[in-house]
């Protein structure tokens, strides 16, 4: 009969409980690790124009679903760069019912019904999650180069970015598209729709494993057969390009854009001049903007020739400089373009220029970026639809820059507690008192 005394019975305990503690997040975390290295085109601009480009568009309610399609179709889909779009409907949980994730049957839905496995829970707005499903598997039909994917995720506002990055992360996305939380009202005003929104935007925002899009329609589609308006398409597309990775995602968008019979395009480039007002320099010399630019400067050049290039010989293309010292100038060029559907800008997030100095003081949707909140505002005199976009620049685990998992904080702690000489002697006894006797 095998006995343990005192020393090893606790001994013993220890050890399960220190393993139970480890290895469950351990296996949490390499499960992720593993998961997130699979695909490296994790933002627009890895994914080359004239390629398959993958997308996830959350709708929350059919009002969003007209100047979705538009937008999709502007992004020129067609049999040599096709898109690959995954629907997500974003639906709350209220009560005490269960989060879930449905992938609908396609064909079942043509014909009127869903599949059992998508019916066994039913869950509110039934008839509306069917009319979304209808209108895109109708651009689907008509279109050439789109594939799409209907899904609906029931869950709290608290975790539903998690259902969207995991989305993005499964299917492979390199863009996520959300709809801003405001919406144009009676009154042609902006008015928010639900605050909760906002904060989904927010969390994705931070947590997405892919770049992301906020978009604001202010009437992008604006007829009620927005399915043929798609196909006929004629639009007009400014992007401003300040400089840095969100504004190169944003125009390697544009460029696929650029591809489209239907669509002109103007890119305006703000170059900074020699002469910086008192206000600039209280913020950021000359020199010290130099010092930040350094690192992305080159790759703007490289990036903007190679758009250049490629463009120079379509004539829907509109390629133009403008030199400004400080916001003011800024805003006069902004307002200078006239007769534009859609503003495609990058967010910026984090950094500072001296082409919106000034206007970062009164900007209130931070998830906008300063251009972009302006564009909103009543002050910038535009009511055309923006998407301000941020490109996905994660160095840890998932970065397009890595192909390998790195060490866990979970990993390591093993690697430390192994390497103690207290750990040896709990399983190793010497002492006469700790080996186990047998009777």
């Amino acid at each position: 009969m095998q006995v343990f005394n005192r020393v090893e019975y606790l001994a013993f305990l220890l050890g399960i409980t220190l393993n139970t503690a480890i290895a469950s997040p351990i296996a949490v975390i390499l499960c992720q690790s593993k998961r997130r290295v699979v695909y490296r085109r994790r933002n627009l601009q890895r994914s080359k124009h004239d390629s398959e480009l993958r997308m996830v568009a959350c709708v929350h309610n059919c009002r969003n679903v007209p100047s979705i399609i538009t937008l999709l179709e502007t992004s020129n889909p067609t049999k040599q760069s096709p898109i690959f779009l995954y629907v997500l409907q974003l639906i709350e949980l209220v009560g005490r019912a269960s989060s879930m994730l449905i992938v609908h049957d396609q064909q079942s839905s043509r014909n009127g019904r869903f599949s059992q496995q998508n019916i066994a829970a039913p869950h509110r707005g039934q008839q509306q999650t069917e009319l979304i499903n209808a209108s895109f598997e109708n651009y689907e039909q008509h279109s050439g180069g789109v594939s799409i994917q209907f899904l609906t995720t029931i869950s709290l506002y608290a975790t539903m970015h998690e259902d969207i990055s995991t989305i993005a992360e499964d299917r492979h996305a390199a863009l996520i598209v959300l709809p801003f939380h405001m919406a144009i009202g009676v009154s042609g005003e902006l008015e928010t729709v639900n605050p909760a929104i906002r904060t989904i935007n927010l969390n994705v925002l931070t947590k997405a494993p892919c770049s992301v899009a906020i978009f604001v329609d202010r009437g992008l589609a604006t007829t009620t057969n927005f399915v043929v308006e798609a196909r006929n398409l004629s639009i007009n597309v400014a992007l401003l390009f300040i400089g840095g990775p969100d504004d190169r995602d944003a125009l390697a968008y544009t460029w696929r854009m650029a591809d489209h019979p239907g669509v002109n395009l103007i890119v305006l480039r703000f170059i900074p001049g020699d002469n910086i007002t008192s206000s600039v320099a209280g913020t950021m010399t000359q020199k010290e903007f130099a010092e930040l630019a350094e690192a992305d400067r080159q790759l703007d050049e490289d990036f903007i020739a190679e758009f250049r290039l490629q463009n120079s010989g379509n004539e829907s293309v509109v390629y133009a400089e403008q030199v400004v010292s400080d916001s003011e100038e800024t805003v006069g060029a902004i307002r200078s373009i006239k007769d534009c559907d859609l503003f495609v800008i990058g967010r910026a997030h984090g950094r500072s220029s001296i082409f919106t100095v000034g206007l970062e003081e009164w900007s209130e949707y931070t998830e906008l970026g300063v251009l972009g909140d302006f564009l909103i505002s009543s002050d910038s005199g535009m009511d055309a639809s923006v998407l301000v976009i941020q490109q996905y620049t994660g160095s840890g685990l998932g970065s397009e820059f890595s192909t390998t998992v790195p060490r866990s904080y979970g990993m390591q702690m093993i690697e430390f507690i192994q390497s103690r000489k207290w750990w040896k002697n709990i399983f190793q006894p010497n002492s006469e008192e700790n080996r186990r006797t047998f009777r």
